[in-house]
């Protein structure tokens, strides 16, 4: 049956941007090519644990065994049966169809989706005629900062051009970004750490530093000594409230 083409009634996917905790998770690769092998260094930096299965394995693939033997795990055979029982049993968090063949990536999205599971289809044309319910978009992480670009699945590698230009525009100004966001991160650890009612304090010093206007006027300036200033008062009103009573 050949694709149903695309029409003004028939629109691609408007895809959700949403960040996912992946550390300890299973998830399935299915094929193991330059996409595959792209797609699973990625998930493993974030901590997921990938199975992958396909008939042929690049050497690349085989080499993450060496340093990541813990978080790879290959499986050389076709997807089937087996395959589609521990989708349907929920035992991926994600997966993705990375074939070279279409039609073998159709029988894996199918499976998924019947069973509400995420999956991911790499290519255009792939993402236009038989769409996923997840992308993974163009991503560059510093520290703490992770930026994205997306085209809604269309034309990736114009996405990593984007995305190559918006890191030249900020060049060095990236990095201060990554420490003023790795200071905050170590304000938050010693909150956490030294205080019994951790919780709370935690909750009321995020939730102020996400609701300051003059924090983010002071980074928006690049003025990040006072935007540390900034985050000093903000937790200082939060751990002793009786030094800053506003006046009445």
């Amino acid at each position: 049956m050949s694709a149903t083409p695309l029409t003004k009634d028939r629109h691609l996917p408007n895809y959700f941007p949403i960040g996912l905790k992946l550390k300890g998770e299973l998830v399935l690769i299915v094929g193991a090519g330059r996409e595959a092998l792209v797609q699973t260094t990625k998930l493993i930096d974030y901590g997921a644990i990938v199975h992958i299965i396909a008939t042929h394995v690049i050497a690349e693939i085989q080499e993450l065994l060496l340093t990541h033997g813990e978080k790879i795990h290959i499986f050389k055979k076709q997807f089937g049966s087996e395959e589609e029982t521990k989708i349907a049993n929920k035992e991926y968090a994600l997966v993705f169809a990375l074939n070279n063949k279409s039609s073998d990536n159709n029988i894996v999205v199918d499976a998924a989706i019947k069973n509400n599971v995420l999956v991911s289809v790499t290519g255009t044309y792939a993402n236009a005629f038989k769409p996923a319910n997840f992308i993974v978009p163009a991503f560059r992480k510093r520290g703490k900062i992770n930026v994205s670009v997306s085209f809604d699945g269309l034309i990736h590698p114009l996405a990593k051009t984007f995305l190559g230009r918006i890191e030249a525009s900020l060049g060095s100004k990236f990095d201060n970004y990554v420490l003023f966001l790795e200071y905050v991160k170590e304000e938050l650890i010693t909150i956490q750490t030294k205080l019994k009612d951790k919780d709370e304090k935690l909750k009321e010093v995020s939730d102020r530093l996400d609701d300051s206007a003059e924090l983010i006027s002071a980074v928006s300036r690049e003025n990040f000594e006072e935007a540390k200033s900034i985050v000093q008062h903000i937790i200082s009103e939060v751990l002793e409230p009786e030094h800053f009573i506003t006046p009445t």
